[in-house]
């Protein structure tokens, strides 16, 4: 078995050679692909070391420098290098390698899916494709000639359009990119599709040709994508002053894709569950997901392309600050708190649950053995919670003055994250270097919080302590509880040392803190609440993040103070108290209905989980059931009424039509949740009488908790109706992973043996094996360890076909220090076994092993 080798970044060294120029010539035929390489190459500095170039899975037909052919005797050829010793100091080297795209199930490089072709290259796809200085420091400028049958009617690339020919059934197209880019950042589609396109005037008076592709017969359902693309340039314009630069800017859709989208420059290959929506196949979350990733990848033109990173350990330099942007553009077209909250639950459940896992790591990583594994929540939403603390600490203006210096000075550079650092220093004038600690240590940093009151003195000291010696930007607001939604002003206090004191003199009332405002850091913050201190902000604070998660808080305390009685056979009681506020919240009609939505919803099996030492599976969905019985009987009557209150008679996309589908789900959800056949017959009711995909999916999620006889029924009337339509068959395989039933497993593995399921497909992979892995935590964690079992199994099948989707489903196997011994004992069964296969790629090895060791586990 062929050893991995562990990358470090204190091993960085600049690039023995550079390539300013690339001419690639794609000859496409059936079977296989022609690419001929010529790069014009400059030894950078005084040296006489070899050129090394990365490749892999290449037939090499030819090596030539400067028009003159090598005999093989001239080079050094491996699996994965191809090493020539150069005597001069500038030269044009040609390779001519043939690949065969068909084959490619990885889908990294060059492959085809569905008769077209398409390309993925970050980080290492490129070697994939031709022999290359496969790394981003390596700025090129790129020109392409893509030579195929005159049967394909889009043939591009990135850049402009130089030339098109037509001659002998054959058509060639001449592309050329002015910008300087790193080869992950090259694109080429070839195939046949529908165009949805329009004009976008930028504010200097240029006009954009703007083109979404997408598979023929779907024109329709990517007008949305369309219009968002148009709404992100328009905003990237407004808010950070960026204009786009090329003539031309295209979105293509792929059915089978790694991961959500790509933003190689110019041409952004998407991932079609982030293009395709209509009401009848998406639900209101799907076109905010579309909005959300179109104004990424569009935003990447500045914060990824135009100034790129120096080495993958600079990923969340790119990633980390477009995600704070997509997420401020999303904010601003829908709700900033419910935005925020949403994006404050991905850190809270999946990013706390990585920095206490085996695969802990900072969000500037100091070592990898394969890159794929580090596109994490840590480098991508941690990343994006640091660039919000510096938002934070500098305040807007020195923020946005920081963001224009950073981008006029690195325009057309490949940098590090220290260049982003101190753009904001020069900026500000603020010493950011002990803030740079959010970059290089893994972990979730805590905060233990105390405070006092001197009512002669009027004075309040606020003692905060920390863990981790980092800079911390804490927002808070001092409350009157007798004065209740008196709007407090919120104060940030930069926490530098391990103990810091604030004194808040002439405070004539005793203050009830507000803390980590609009969670100002990501950190875990305690802080002795009461229940009557946490019920009165869930109802009263003025700040509506802070007010929604007291209201999560308390939830949490009441559910875990719950399974401690239900472990010690105590009879289970709901807090009357709670009950109170829920119905306050219900009546009160000036709510946002999707904010109200999310302020009666209980925090995820997996917040739970996280903040759980030790997990008792059945403990937790027995209580959760408990819980949400206790809800929907104690307060039926309001949740029928609000339910019934709600119109959804349009299919309107306006955001308050969004929040009254949203709530009504909701409301549906508890109802069903307390078992009556009422709630239930309402649930078909309003599966029969949908007027979208939210209606349809509301009611089918309500009635996957249950396992009854109307659950079956709809599903496969469900079923019988999209069987056909890719996108709506995947929610279809998600209800069926997420089901609470017994049969439960027993469903899914004949599933996965059936045609409705491609294992060579991602989104059906992500649909089926991580939805339950992920979020079916009862079928998942069954006692006899078959849930694990079945994992393994199809991580096994999956590897040799893709091991890049295949070591991302692996992830949920890694928490069995979270498990019961003979739980923990099982699913460490399920990795040794993982890890003694055969030809296991260094994906899933890396993530295996380290799964494996114990002292990883936090």
């Amino acid at each position: 078995m062929k050893k991995e080798l562990t990358k470090y970044l204190r091993d960085y060294k600049r690039p023995d050679y550079l390539i300013p120029k690339v001419d690639l010539h794609f000859d496409i035929r059936v079977n296989f692909t022609v690419v001929t390489s010529t790069l014009h190459i400059k030894r950078n500095g005084r040296h006489k070391r070899p050129l090394v170039l990365n490749g892999e899975d290449l037939e090499l037909l030819s090596v030539r420098i400067d028009g003159d052919l090598l005999k093989k005797s001239d080079y050094h050829l491996t699996d994965e290098e191809l090493c020539i010793n150069v005597l001069v100091d500038e030269f044009c080297l040609e390779t001519r390698v043939r690949i065969k795209p068909h084959k490619n199930t990885r889908l990294e490089g060059l492959y085809k899916s569905n008769g077209n072709y398409f390309t993925q290259c970050e980080p290492h796809g490129f070697r994939r494709i031709t022999y290359f200085l496969d790394r981003p420091d390596i700025m090129s400028e790129f020109t392409t000639k893509i030579s195929v049958p005159a049967s394909f009617k889009a043939v591009l690339s990135n850049g402009n359009v130089v030339q098109s020919v037509h001659k002998n059934k054959c058509v060639s197209v001449l592309w050329h990119d002015p910008s300087l880019k790193p080869c992950y950042l090259f694109a080429l589609v070839v195939g046949n599709f529908d165009i949805e396109r329009t004009v976008f005037v930028t504010k200097s008076g240029r006009e954009v040709d703007v083109r979404v592709y997408v598979e023929q017969g779907q024109k329709k359902r990517a007008l949305y994508a369309l219009e968002s693309l148009v709404r992100a340039m328009h905003w990237d314009e407004d808010i950070f002053n960026r204009e786009y630069d090329l003539d031309r800017y295209m979105i293509v859709a792929v059915s089978d894709f790694n991961v959500g989208a790509m933003e190689n420059k110019g041409l952004n290959i998407f991932n079609s569950k982030y293009v395709l929506v209509d009401s009848k196949i998406a639900t209101d979350d799907d076109y905010i997901n579309v909005a959300s990733v179109v104004g990424h990848e569009y935003f990447h033109n500045w914060s990824g392309n135009r100034v790129t990173c120096r080495d993958w350990f600079q990923l969340s330099l790119k990633e980390g600050l477009t995600v704070f942007r997509d997420q401020e553009f999303t904010a601003d077209i829908t709700n900033p708190v419910v935005k925020r909250i949403g994006d404050v639950n991905i850190i809270r459940t999946l990013q706390f649950a990585e920095d206490a896992g085996p695969m802990a790591h900072p969000v500037q990583p100091r070592s990898y053995v394969e890159m794929n594994n580090f596109y994490t929540v840590t480098v991508y939403d941690k990343g994006a919670e640091i660039v919000r603390m510096l938002q934070t600490i500098l305040g807007n203006k020195h923020f946005h003055d920081a963001m224009s210096l950073y981008f006029n000075n690195y325009d057309g550079k490949a940098i590090t994250i220290n260049e982003f650092i101190a753009a904001m220093s020069v900026t500000s004038g603020i010493d950011l270097t002990q803030f740079k600690k959010w970059y290089r240590y893994a972990g979730t940093p805590r905060l233990t919080i105390t405070d006092s009151y001197d009512e002669r003195c009027k004075r309040y000291v606020l003692t905060v302590r920390q863990d981790k010696n980092f800079h911390i930007p804490l927002a808070i607001g001092l409350l009157d509880k007798k004065r209740k939604r008196r709007k407090a002003v919120t104060h940030i206090l930069n926490i530098r040392k391990p103990i810091e004191k604030f004194v808040f003199d002439d405070v004539d009332f005793r203050p009830l803190p507000s803390l980590l405002r609009n969670f100002s850091a990501p950190v875990k913050l305690h802080y002795k609440y009461s229940f009557d201190d946490l019920l009165f902000m869930y109802l009263h604070d003025s700040d509506d993040f802070n007010r929604w998660s007291a209201g999560q808080q308390l939830a949490a305390e009441i559910i875990m103070r719950l399974i401690t009685d239900f472990q010690a056979g105590k009879r289970l009681v709901v807090p009357a108290r709670y009950l109170d506020a829920l119905l306050v919240i219900l009546r009160d009609q000036k709510i946002d209905k999707s904010y109200k939505a999310l302020l009666l919803s209980l925090p995820s099996e997996l917040a739970i989980i996280e903040a759980l030492a030790l997990v008792d599976v059945e403990a937790i969905y027995a209580v959760y059931t408990f819980v949400e019985e206790g809800i929907a009987v104690a307060l039926y009557d309001e949740l029928f009424r609000q339910y019934k209150l709600v119109n959804t008679h349009t299919v309107s996309l306006a955001y308050e039509a969004m929040g009254e589908r949203k709530l009504k789900n909701t409301c549906l959800r508890f109802l069903v949740a307390g078992g009556g056949c009422d709630a239930v017959a309402l649930a078909v009711k309003q599966f029969n009488s949908a007027c979208c995909m939210t209606e349809t999916m509301g009611a089918l999620q309500a009635l996957n908790e249950l396992d009854c006889p109307e659950r079956e029924q709809l599903l496969a009337r469900f079923y019988d109706k999209w069987q056909n339509d890719e996108l709506v068959l995947n929610k279809w395989l998600e209800l069926n992973a997420l089901a609470k039933s017994p049969a439960t497993l027993q469903n899914l593995r004949a599933i996965v043996m059936s045609k409705d399921y491609d294992l060579k497909n991602p989104n059906k992979v992500y649909a089926l094996l991580r939805s339950f892995s992920r979020s079916n935590y009862l079928n998942f964690n069954d006692i006899s360890g078959d849930g694990y079992k079945f994992l393994a199994d199809n991580i096994l099948r999956l590897d040799p076909i893709n091991p890049q989707v295949a070591a991302i489903i692996t992830n949920p196997l890694l928490h069995w220090y979270k498990l019961d011994e003979w739980r923990s004992k099982l699913m460490r069964a399920q990795l040794k076994r993982i890890a003694k296969y055969k030809g296991l790629s260094k994906n899933v090895r890396e993530v295996v092993t380290k799964g494996l060791v114990e002292k990883n586990a936090k």
